[in-house]
């Protein structure tokens, strides 16, 4: 399969999953990108840094946009999670140059990202 294929199945698979789903999709993808940050801090190639945390922190901004925090206190919890990891992101993004920085980031989204998971996989 070449690469435009692969990436239209999962253009394809996130247009056709819930949203639950597509919010994993992101955290995943999220994850890969600072995995990329990270390397790129390493290399000290600040302007790849600066443009990948840019685009995971707008990410996350538009996520954030999306909570309705009068449904629940789940829902409350997750865009205070939506808005902390955009805050470290900005904070990694303008302060630091240690990559292992990162690991705080990634290892937050790993967490929740498992937990709704769980969550889900009980729930099926």
């Amino acid at each position: 399969m070449n690469p435009s294929s692969v990436e239209k199945y999962k253009v394809a698979s996130v247009k056709n999953s819930d949203t639950i789903n597509q919010m994993l999709f992101v955290f995943d993808e999220s994850i890969k990108l600072l995995y990329l940050a990270k390397k790129a801090l390493a290399e000290k190639n600040y302007e790849s840094k600066h443009n990948i945390l840019t685009k995971i922190a707008d990410t996350f901004i538009v996520l954030r946009s999306g909570v309705n925090v009068e449904a629940g206190e789940i829902i409350v919890m997750l865009d205070k999670f939506y808005e902390d990891v955009i805050n470290k992101i900005h904070q990694i993004n303008i302060k630091s140059s240690d990559p292992e920085d990162m690991n705080i980031i990634i290892d937050s989204i790993k967490q929740v990202r498992d937990s709704i998971q769980e969550a889900l996989n009980k729930n099926s």
